[in-house]
């Protein structure tokens, strides 16, 4: 009995040890994230950093952090930040955003986001590559307001990008965006009616894309890794009668040009080209040209108000049937 009294002190003492090193790591690793961003010239400020967790987690939490980039104006401050990470590996990081909300801003302007029990989970692959495993985020509820007004609002929202367990450098990628409504910002811009839906029946993405390598941490010290095949199964989205849907079968050489089919289905065009019109996203003189174009693309389908069209990547142009429609983006990392 004595013995087992004694190893199971000694393994507590270990683990207590243990603990503290992942806990004491962690806490560095974030003050020398700090430290990095001020050197570049950064504001990066932080009041305090508590741990606590023990004995399975080690949690982090940061007292009103602010970051701002002088190169981009871009900027970052919240009342806290909360992170998680196991303590038998601290490469599985939870991130926690505080319900009271965050700041964002850039030189247009300031916003507010604010979320209702929203998370971020970082999982990477035990090893000096650091691979990235999983990287999922989630919120039961979210919303932005800029000095306008409300922007937008929404429901449950995931979003997750999982790695291959028989390919390392593919990963599957999901996002769900429940109950999207549009804010009276973002109303008043389109000229949106006002017996149009409060809300998006859909708003989704399911795709399946293969890199020139797996996501690591040399994705921040050196290069991004580059898409080479790409299935998108659907990126859809639905607001009452307008529908756009996308799929895609595609390979990507390096030099980024994309060759494969690319299939687009829309339905009440008209309506979106009117909304891009008012909104000022179309110049004016083009709606004539292009509501003819799109006409003659519907009449093939046989329903003059929706689109149904197979694109052909190929060459470095895209192209309907034997009819070139325009050169093919190219689809790069920066």
């Amino acid at each position: 009995m004595r013995r087992i009294v004694w190893i199971t002190l000694v393994a507590a003492g270990l683990w207590s040890v243990w603990w503290g090193i992942t806990a004491f790591g962690l806490r560095n690793s974030i003050d020398t994230w700090f430290e990095e961003r001020r050197a570049e010239g950064w504001q990066a400020e932080l009041s305090g950093i508590g741990l606590s967790g023990w004995p399975l987690s080690v949690i982090a939490a940061l007292q009103t952090p602010v970051l701002a980039d002088p190169d981009t104006g871009a900027a970052f401050s919240a009342p806290g930040l909360t992170f998680t990470a196991a303590a038998w590996w601290p490469g599985y990081v939870t991130l926690k955003l505080p319900d009271d909300g965050v700041t964002l801003a850039s030189p247009e302007g300031r916003a507010q986001l604010t979320t209702v029990d929203a998370t971020a989970g970082l999982r990477l692959r035990p090893g000096a590559a650091l691979e990235l495993e999983q990287l999922a985020a989630e919120a039961a509820g979210w919303g932005i307001t800029i000095a306008a007004g409300d922007l937008a609002s929404g429901g449950p929202l995931t979003a997750v990008m999982e790695q291959s367990p028989e390919t390392a450098a593919s990963y599957s990628l999901s996002f769900d965006a429940a109950a999207f409504r549009p804010g009276s910002v973002l109303r008043d811009a389109l000229f949106v009616p006002a017996d149009w839906p409060v809300t998006f029946d859909a708003l989704r993405l399911d795709a399946d894309i293969t890199f020139d390598r797996p996501w690591g941490i040399s994705a921040l010290e050196e290069a991004r890794p580059q898409p080479r095949d790409i299935h998108l199964e659907r990126a859809e989205a639905v607001w009452g009668d307008l529908l756009i849907r996308f799929a895609a079968d595609l390979t990507v050489d390096g030099g980024g040009i994309p060759e494969g089919s690319l299939s687009i289905q829309v339905r009440n065009w008209r309506d979106i080209i009117t909304l891009a019109a008012r909104a000022g996203t179309l110049p004016p003189a083009l709606v004539p040209q292009i509501t003819r174009t799109l006409e003659t693309f519907a009449g093939l389908s046989g329903n003059p108000d929706a689109l149904d069209l197979d694109l052909t990547l190929s060459g470095g142009l895209v192209s309907l049937g034997f009819i070139p429609i325009g050169p093919a983006p190219r689809l790069i990392l920066r």
